[in-house]
């Protein structure tokens, strides 16, 4: 991904009107031939070509990320923008897409499907495992199938309360079917392209709406990252507009959805006032009380999760592999959270409030943890929008290369989420080369133009 990537200057944009020096006809063109693609993809994942292959989903993965690169590299050389209506448009279009196919080399959604059914039944997810309800006759026959696919059924969910809301939304919807949760996910993650449209040039706005990773791994797959991700930049928004009730919901919303905002919570409440604190305490109490109260959380999960699992990960591998598990755990967790404590420390006497650099911390946090699904790395997206670098739009097309393994390869005689070497070493390498550049460019940069990015 050798692009002459550009640190743009925060600017606004009308949404209904091309700015200055536009390339919305090109943005038209690559629009075309990227639908065209996406069409394909959710046909191909259906089947219509045979079982589908590793191959072709990275051939359609190309043809879907390389013209956008391309136009990109394009437009930043040139200084042009784009119509913010014209990229939601497009990314509205190319996400809708994912409506007429199926999850492609991912099961995680039958959990989601489950999860919506037993809360609604229930009136909480939590407490029970999928096995339990294996013998069950009153499971209709649509959530037995749905049953029988879920992995790792002996356990019970790791997803927080507020990503179990949009499950039960969602089986309101479709019960037993993904649509209403993709629709969900895709409005969501529209709305996130829509709140930043002011907070960055539209050329990174655009990347992010054409990225395939991200319309992969919520429009195709219904991964519930924009519900978290969604709320934090909510958030943010809140906190420039000094929005304060709002802010402490969002942020008790988001702390509800994924362990991910943790990392970005105390930077947003630095400055704030009590109602901050009242609104965050009261909707994280309302959020987990009435589960609590009947015993269960996705706590008990997530410690199963940190404690075992591990899957493409990076400086946790090799610092795993000299020190033993727990050890490597003790000392990427206490070197992340004393880097963390410096920063926020360093940004805790800004006078004037920005934008935390998301972008870093939760780069880092991903880099130390034992589990780096793709997904994972959407996280990273919107705050790369706002702090453009090479390393972390090259993270977001380098993680395709996690798909890269036994069970997708088709080796049954192999731990199915076993990777080869060369994947996790070419993947590092990339990011390594992305950061190497990033470093070259900010050294290379004259003053004007290292104040120029600070303004």
């Amino acid at each position: 991904m050798l692009l002459q990537f550009k640190l743009a200057r925060t600017i606004n944009l009308d949404s209904s009107r091309s700015p200055a020096g536009s390339a919305d006809k090109q943005l038209i063109a690559v629009g075309f031939l990227c639908l065209l693609g996406y069409l394909f993809l959710a046909i191909y994942s259906r089947g219509t070509f045979g079982e589908p292959n590793l191959v072709g989903f990275y051939t359609c993965i190309g043809f879907v990320g390389l013209p956008p690169l391309a136009l990109f590299g394009f437009t930043t050389r040139l200084r042009r923008e784009f119509s913010v209506a014209n990229i939601l448009i497009w990314a509205t279009l190319f996400r809708l897409c994912g409506l007429i196919g199926v999850p492609l080399f991912e099961d995680d959604y039958f959990r989601y499907l489950w999860d919506g059914y037993r809360f609604s039944i229930d009136g909480t997810p939590y407490g029970s495992t999928p096995f339990e309800f294996f013998a069950d006759p009153s499971v209709p026959q649509t959530f037995q199938l749905i049953l029988n696919e879920i992995n790792y059924p002996d356990l019970p969910t790791i997803y927080g309360p507020t990503t179990e809301l949009a499950f039960l939304v969602a089986h309101w919807l479709s019960p037993g079917k993904l649509v209403g949760l993709q629709l969900i996910l895709i409005v969501m993650d529209i709305a996130i392209i829509w709140l930043l449209r002011t907070e960055c040039s539209s050329r990174y706005l655009f990347l992010y709406a054409f990225c395939p990773l991200v319309i992969k791994e919520i429009a195709y797959t219904a991964h519930p990252e924009a519900v978290g991700m969604l709320c934090l930049v909510g958030a943010i928004v809140c906190r420039r507009r000094n929005a304060q009730v709002p802010l402490g919901i969002l942020l008790g919303l988001a702390i509800g959805a994924r362990v991910f905002a943790w990392v970005l919570v105390p930077f947003l409440l630095v400055r704030t006032g009590w109602r901050v604190w009242v609104a965050l305490a009261t909707t994280t109490l309302l959020l987990y009380i009435t589960f609590f109260l009947r015993g269960a959380s996705e706590f008990e999960a997530l410690f199963v999760f940190a404690r075992h699992w591990e899957f493409n990960s990076f400086l946790y591998g090799i610092t795993s592999y000299f020190t033993g598990d727990g050890i490597a755990k003790l000392i990427l967790g206490v070197g992340f959270l004393i880097g963390v404590t410096f920063y926020l420390l360093r940004y805790s006497r800004n006078t004037v409030f920005e934008i935390p650099r998301g972008d870093l911390l939760l780069g880092c946090f991903l880099l130390i943890s034992a589990v780096v699904n793709p997904w994972y790395v959407v996280w990273v997206l919107p705050f790369a929008m706002v702090y453009p670098s090479f390393w972390a739009w090259t993270s977001a097309y380098a993680v395709f290369l996690s798909y890269i393994s036994a069970l997708n390869l088709g080796l049954i005689d192999q731990d199915p989420f076993s990777q080869p070497i060369w994947s996790r070493v070419l993947q590092a390498v990339l990011l390594l080369l992305a950061i190497g550049i990033d470093l070259c460019r900010k050294k290379a940069q004259s003053p004007v133009e290292q104040s120029d990015r600070r303004q």
